[in-house]
């Protein structure tokens, strides 16, 4: 197209102007074939028939202008340059023109600019048309190559020179457990740290130094598979095609086993390795294996012995005849056994039938040692059931709540009710019956909180802490106003460590509410309140320290120097044990803990230690 002539569309109601556009035009280098119109209704036309390359128009026609005019222009697939040729305008229309998409202006009075204003116009709008083709073309490369590669059986990744992932196809993901577009851009030993170091590692860095291809066979062990790997390098990095071979690995695996020079390779590791024949003779067995048997049984075994006798109890006996005629009948299996004597040992046994083409010859067995897991697992257990307990205990203090305290309350604003109708003529009288009855209904908002806040059962949610202690601080200052003089507490805060926090928000404002109103209710009167929080990191957890120079608790009353919380919160002594005992309620929720240390007219610190949680 940029060898035809260029079809220009002149928008002009003055034919003495439109032949003087025309005659400088011809007279410079340009090669066009040029339409003329003059009004909104030819224009359009113009634009849908003549299809031309670029637009001259005029400002100010008759019942039309270069506004619409570019409007028009602008709706048109794909877009042209569009060039004012005009009178007198203002700098401010001018930019407001070339701002709306126009591609120059040019002065009637200023013609001769008119050819080179085309030109740079034309070009480039054909540099961005070339650009837009190029990266359309782009685009559906990537895509006939993302197709490509989706559709290859082999798991393929692509890596930059950076060793950032430019490409990771759905396989690849599927073996490294992984969204592929999580990893786009990430650095693979970044991302896969366990890796560095390992025989594909060392090989990737070889691939781009001496920039040819290798194949490598590699066991992974965060993923628990065998990887066969083609690397291919480029001066942009490398291709990588990999395959799951876990299965015929442990085929191989399996075979070595039942030779006589797999000892070498088994007796490295503490997991047993053992196989029997269908008469339940010892093919082969590792060191490992040698060991425990003569710990259990206090004897050694050889190579070809039978391993079901005299060896082992009759209740360890008969269960590894069962299991070794699973296997017998072809099954590959897993087992846990427990065993108390003479230690406690908990362990996984995988069994796997042996063939000589399609019958079984043995089975062979691999045993590892899972002690520690399974006690983490009863210990989570244990924990889990402490946690369903103590939620029994607060929806049981949660009943009493409601009942026992909303119950005689109702009593006492059903007696205010009959009281104000009987409307009792002495003042004090009535001035007794209205304060009854506002403090009866506060209490009741006071319960019906307690309420709500022991039934909250909200989900984590990401909580700024800053946002929770001012939102607090300014609903018990507004309700405390009338009984102290705020001048009297100062507050020193310091969530800098920790400002962000997974939690319960309701249990995170009760805890704080509770904390803070204590003190001030049981303040030195004759000396200003100082209360600190503050948030500190420890391994795995978060640690909140809340402490105040208050009349504090009096702790020689307790044997031992660490608070006990649990006694203490429930006594009643000072008047303190309700609210106290929904801190530590609430910090057990949150599977947390909390100590306190206190001294008599030097104050009170609070430590409560909380899991970093997550969504």
């Amino acid at each position: 197209m940029k060898n035809n002539p260029i079809k220009l569309l002149m928008l002009e109601d003055n034919n003495d102007d439109a032949h003087l556009i025309k005659a400088i035009l011809n007279r410079s280098e340009l090669n066009f074939d040029i339409q003329l119109v003059d009004d909104k209704n030819s224009f359009i036309n113009a634009l849908n028939n003549f299809c031309p390359d670029i637009v001259l128009s005029d400002h100010q026609l008759a019942q039309f202008n270069s506004v619409e005019a570019l409007q028009i222009t602008q709706d048109k697939i794909p877009p042209i340059p569009f060039i004012l040729v005009t009178g007198t305008v203002s700098e401010e229309f001018a930019a407001s023109i070339i701002k709306a998409g126009a591609d120059d202006y040019i002065l009637k009075d200023r013609l001769m600019r008119l050819p080179a204003a085309i030109d740079a116009a034309l070009k480039k709008r054909w540099a961005e048309r070339d650009k837009e083709e190029a990266e359309n073309k782009r685009r559906e490369s990537e895509e006939q190559y993302r197709i490509i590669m989706e559709r290859v059986s082999d798991a393929f990744v692509s890596i930059d020179k950076n060793w950032c992932y430019t490409y990771v196809n759905k396989k690849a993901g599927e073996i490294m457990h992984r969204q592929p577009a999580d990893l786009i851009g990430k650095n693979i030993w970044a991302e896969f740290p366990d890796g560095i170091g390992k025989p594909f590692h060392k090989a990737y860095y070889q691939a781009i130094e001496t920039q040819q291809h290798i194949h490598l066979e590699e066991y992974y062990p965060p993923f628990d598979v065998w990887l066969e790997n083609h690397i291919y390098p480029s001066e942009n990095g490398l291709s990588i095609f990999f395959r799951n071979i876990t299965a015929s690995k442990k085929a191989e695996q399996q075979k070595e086993f039942d030779s006589n020079n797999l000892r070498a390779l088994i007796n490295n590791t503490k997991d047993l390795m053992w196989s029997v024949d269908t008469d339940f003779n010892l093919i082969a067995f590792n060191d490992a294996f040698d060991k425990t048997v003569e710990l259990m049984s206090g004897k050694r075994i050889a190579k070809g012995e039978n391993l079901l006798i005299n060896q082992f109890t009759e209740e360890q006996i008969n269960y590894f005849r069962k299991h070794y005629k699973r296997a017998f009948a072809g099954e590959t299996f897993t087992e846990v056994i427990h065993n108390e004597e003479p230690i406690d040992f908990w362990s996984e046994i995988s069994f796997y039938p042996i063939f000589n083409k399609q019958e079984v010859i043995g089975t062979a067995c691999f045993s590892r040692n899972i002690t520690e897991r399974k006690h983490i697992e009863i210990e989570r257990r244990k924990i889990a059931s402490d946690l369903l307990q103590r939620n029994k205990d607060l929806e049981q203090f949660t009943y009493i709540v409601s009942h026992n305290l909303r119950a005689p309350l109702a009593n006492i604003k059903g007696l205010t009710y009959i009281l104000e109708k009987n409307k009792p003529d002495c003042p004090e009288n009535m001035d007794f019956i209205n304060m009854l009855s506002v403090s009866a209904n506060r209490m009741d908002e006071v319960v019906m909180d307690l309420n709500n806040i022991l039934n909250t059962r909200n989900d984590l949610n990401e909580v700024n802490q800053k946002v929770i202690f001012s939102s607090l601080v300014n609903d018990i200052m507004v309700s405390l106003n009338h009984i102290i003089d705020q001048k009297q507490i100062a507050f020193d805060i310091d969530f800098s460590a920790v400002d962000m926090l997974v939690s319960r928000k309701a249990f995170l404002y009760s805890i704080f509410y509770n904390l803070i109103t204590n003190s001030i209710k049981y303040r030195q009167q004759e000396m200003p309140l100082h209360i600190l929080i503050k948030s500190s990191k420890l391994e795995g957890m978060v640690k909140l320290s809340f402490s105040d120079n208050g009349l504090g608790i009096d702790m020689t009353r307790n044997h031992d120097k660490v608070f006990r919380l649990y006694n203490r919160f429930h006594s009643h002594v000072d008047g303190k044990g309700l609210g106290l005992f929904m801190v530590k309620t609430q910090v057990e929720a949150l599977e947390g803990t909390i100590a306190i240390e206190s001294e008599v007219n030097k104050g009170t610190d609070f430590t409560i230690v909380l899991p970093i949680l997550h969504n």
